[in-house]
């Protein structure tokens, strides 16, 4: 049985990295904190306690293993889905503008998630 064309150009990857985010056209927006649901070289997905409109500017902050330093990317909303009503949304980002060293370090992360899939087995 044929499975349907995945439309993602990038592996998703399930890590839950700590990410504290806020809108980057606000200058003394509240820093939210939240958890990963998932990332890719082309976008993250997190849990948050406040929606963002469709194409609001995101920065993200992303602690991983792989950085003594923060992650400090920008990304812009393509969806916000209410998932516990005035409560949780998800949030779906797409990232843009990533230096040759964050593409790295997201190549990084999908390659050791591939790594221990293989490892699974």
């Amino acid at each position: 049985m044929d499975r349907p064309e995945e439309r993602r150009k990038h592996l998703r990857v399930s890590k839950h990295f700590i990410v504290t985010y806020y809108d980057a056209n606000i200058a003394d927006a509240q820093h939210n904190v939240s958890q990963l649901k998932d990332i890719s070289q082309g976008g993250v997905c997190f849990s948050s306690c406040a929606g963002f409109p469709k194409n609001s500017l995101l920065q993200i902050l992303i602690k991983t293993p792989y950085l003594a330093e923060t992650l400090s990317i920008k990304g812009i909303v393509v969806d916000c889905a209410e998932k516990i009503p005035e409560v949780i949304y998800e949030i779906h980002v797409q990232l843009e503008g990533l230096t040759p060293e964050t593409e790295l370090i997201l190549k990084k992360i999908e390659k050791n998630f591939i790594e221990s899939q293989r490892n699974q087995y």
